[in-house]
């Protein structure tokens, strides 16, 4: 067995962030790593992964973890206050990818649009089968799709034009809200593995309705592997992972106004030019972002750190 490599996941890490990283532990530990994770919040991973859970811990068991256990550690995420300890004494990773703190040893990023000069880029990896495989309850909201679902953009600013569009699908929309959804009137889609399962068993469409950011363009690329396609503002993020043609971009310049971009990118969505970018969308991911790709790219780096003496 090779050297133990532990991960330490970020309690601010969405669902669909995990599903990447289950994507590359399902992948890493078939290659023949030991892999161990951490995960510092309360995610699902319902694999048969060896998981352990922070807040499940002793004290004891803590200060253990942080003192001795792994000298090869790998930081998805934002930081724990106790990282610089592990690092004085282990091989340490580090990889953002939608917060950015501080840095704790090997610096990498998930998208190319974020590299700048030290950073190593690790491309995000897509398991198509880990999805459509998910077991998780089909969930009750909205009853029978396709239903438009909405991420709630959280404190990032909206896009011009997309709430007043939104107001008047109200009931049609089903939003997807890691905190309290911005219209209570409406259902929300669980933010979990159940969110996959809608998609999968109902279709739809994804907006998003404030500037896609990398975390953002993960969840596109996962409904792109479900059937379903996304509406969003043009994004570099998106651009790089789904492709310019892999979602409809809502044309904010145009002459009919904002308001009305929203409505026409979502009626082009729900019919048959959603079923083609999505399609495209899936056709580039498994050709551009094959498991392989993205697993040889982190096997790399951890092997260059093997080879250095701490």
């Amino acid at each position: 067995m090779k050297q133990t490599i532990t991960w330490c996941v970020s309690k601010e890490c969405t669902p669909w962030e995990r599903i990447v990283l289950r994507g590359f532990a399902r992948q890493m530990r078939s290659s023949g790593e030991d892999v161990r994770i951490l995960d510092v919040g309360a995610g699902a991973w319902n694999e048969a992964l060896p998981v352990e859970y922070w807040h499940a811990l002793g004290q004891g068991e803590r200060l253990a973890k942080i003192l001795f256990s792994g000298r090869l550690w790998h930081f998805w995420g934002k930081l724990p206050p106790w990282s610089g300890v592990v690092a004085l004494r282990a091989r340490t990773v580090h990889t953002q990818w939608r917060t950015f703190d501080r840095w704790v040893g090997f610096p990498s990023v998930a998208s190319q649009h974020q590299t700048r000069q030290a950073e190593t880029y690790l491309p995000p990896l897509f398991d198509k089968q880990l999805l459509w495989n998910l077991e998780a309850s089909l969930p009750s909201a909205g009853g029978e799709g396709p239903h438009v679902a909405v991420l709630a953009p959280s404190q990032r600013r909206w896009s011009p034009g997309c709430q007043e569009m939104l107001r008047e699908r109200r009931r049609a929309a089903l939003w997807i809200a890691l905190g309290l959804p911005p219209d209570r009137e409406s259902e929300t889609l669980p933010v979990n593995d159940g969110l996959f399962v809608h998609w999968r068993e109902r279709g739809g469409l994804l907006v998003l309705p404030a500037q896609p950011d990398a975390a953002d363009s993960w969840l596109a690329a996962e409904a792109a592997l479900l059937a379903v396609a996304t509406v969003s503002e043009p994004s570099p993020f998106m651009d790089e992972l789904l492709g310019r043609n892999g979602y409809v971009a809502v044309d904010l310049r145009g002459t009919s106004g904002v308001v009305s971009a929203w409505k026409e990118a979502v009626e082009r969505g729900l019919g048959a030019e959603g079923r083609t970018v999505a399609a495209r969308a899936r056709h580039r991911i498994e050709e551009e972002f094959p498991p392989s790709r993205s697993l040889g790219a982190l096997l790399a780096l951890y092997n260059t750190l093997r080879g250095v003496e701490h």
